[in-house]
């Protein structure tokens, strides 16, 4: 494949390399606060989106939690007052019926909106891994979390899958050494020694395994 012409998203995807933590938490965290807060206060009227919010029973738990942060009332009351009604007339029938309940039609909107970003990461890196300026800024940044890397490499050729895991490989090793030197400090032999950058390594290795990215 080509490289991609370089349009708004690659430097996005340049400019969210700069900050801490994973890029593609970074992007996936605004792109989801963006959506709620607009379906919040614009779409949640609308009969398109709240028949596909009650098929997928509302947002999954994370973005369910993070509505709670937006001042918008009103709107997850209207959306969440359908939900819960569905839930009954669903109840009353699997009692009436004796039946199971079948698992929900949709999927979280918002989810869905973070796997587009995902994809979206993938054919940047896809189209851009032979981009000098591309490759120093994923030399310069933190790398990716495991997970995101994992979907990143599970969907590009062999070709680009090196040069990414060699990138991560002399971030990951730094990183190790981190933590073997915090636990070798903390041994009672070397517990005099003043502790510096690795005293810190353990917060940065649970933002690797698990995700997460600092805000600017």
């Amino acid at each position: 494949m080509q490289e991609f012409e370089k349009h708004s998203f690659y430097h996005v995807v340049l400019e969210a390399m700069r900050g801490r933590g994973c890029a593609v938490c970074r992007l996936v965290a605004q792109a989801s606060h963006r959506y709620l807060d607009s379906i919040l206060y614009e779409a949640v009227n609308t009969e398109e989106f709240r028949a596909k919010f009650r098929a997928a029973r509302g947002f999954c738990p994370r973005h369910a939690r993070e509505t709670c942060t937006f001042a918008s009332a009103l709107g997850t009351t209207i959306l969440y007052r359908e939900v819960l009604a569905d839930a009954l007339a669903r109840w009353e029938a699997v009692a009436a019926k004796g039946s199971a309940v079948k698992p929900a039609k949709g999927k979280c909107p918002a989810c869905q909106v973070e796997e587009g970003v995902v994809a979206n990461f993938i054919e940047t890196v896809y189209g851009h891994i032979g981009d000098a300026q591309f490759v120093e800024a994923y030399r310069a940044s933190e790398g990716l979390c495991v997970g995101h890397f994992e979907a990143v490499l599970a969907k590009v050729p062999s070709r680009v899958r090196r040069v990414l895991v060699d990138m991560e490989r002399e971030k990951m090793s730094v990183l190790i050494g981190r933590l073997d030197e915090f636990v070798r400090k903390c041994d009672y032999r070397f517990a005099q020694e003043p502790k510096g950058d690795e005293g810190h390594a353990w917060a940065d290795a649970i933002r690797k395994s698990a995700g997460g990215a600092e805000k600017k």
